[in-house]
């Protein structure tokens, strides 16, 4: 089993979370990333991804409503493709994901909604995410982009338009009033990303196999390496963290 203490060893709790019930051996926090390396009795290496919020929790944390934790520096990783392959990869577990994690916690017996928004140093550039209130300690990723500005968006809504025409021209009868409710919906979500990206959804679901509909996006501009604000709104309370962006570590070799 493993167990963690929040309170300097004074008492213990056991994790559950994915961790088998195997002979734990010996662990280490990784000195460059706060991942908690474990060796184990029969199941090889366990890797816990990202600690910070284990690391930074407080019983002064777990007694409150809300906190907002401090994340740990991204990374900006290049995208390099090899050409290779390797007969090993069955062997080999999967790799942390690369966006950037954000933690919070949401205090027992709390609901209701919690909103997350990253902005650039101007506040022009912003990103949100708003996600039910989950009891204990959370993390929602964040790829390190931006949302869509106007223009991505009114091209998006054309690419819908064009998509739902084209459909409408061949659906069945049963068909045409699906396409033309979504038709109706299209013409009053203008600006509306967060609509848009429904009403594809469900054209997405209409069409099926009988149409090729290709999703159209809105994808914002990506995050340079760089300091970011994270905003936590929760029961009409705000917490505010850091979180910073770095370039690939191998540009600097």
């Amino acid at each position: 089993h493993l167990y963690f203490s929040i309170d300097g060893g004074q008492s213990w709790t056991q994790w559950d979370q994915g961790y088998p019930t195997v002979p734990t051996m010996d662990l280490v926090v990784h000195p460059r990333d706060p991942d908690l390396v474990i060796g184990t009795f029969g199941r090889s290496i366990y890797i816990m991804d990202d600690i910070t919020a284990l690391q930074q929790a407080t019983p002064e944390v777990l007694a409150s409503d809300a906190h907002l934790f401090e994340p740990r520096i991204a990374t900006d990783w290049l995208s390099i493709r090899t050409g290779g392959g390797g007969g090993s990869l069955i062997y080999r577990g999967g790799n942390p994901n690369r966006d950037a994690a954000i933690h919070y916690f949401i205090g027992a017996g709390m609901s209701g909604d919690v909103t997350l928004e990253v902005t650039d140093v101007t506040g022009e550039l912003s990103w949100s995410e708003t996600v039910p209130a989950e009891p204990g300690i959370n993390r929602v990723w964040w790829n390190m982009a931006f949302g869509p500005g106007p223009e991505q968006i009114a091209r998006m809504a054309e690419q819908l338009a064009d998509a739902i025409d084209g459909f409408e021209a061949q659906a069945s009868e049963a068909q045409l009033p699906q396409a033309r409710a979504l038709k109706a919906r299209l013409s009053g979500a203008a600006g509306d990303y967060a609509a848009l990206q429904r009403i594809s959804d469900d054209m997405a679901e209409l069409a099926g196999s009988s149409y090729r509909f290709r999703r159209p996006s809105a994808r914002g501009p990506a995050a340079e390496p760089g300091e970011y604000l994270v905003t936590m709104t929760f029961q009409g309370s705000t917490m505010k963290s850091k979180l910073v962006i770095r370039p690939d570590p191998m540009l600097e070799k």
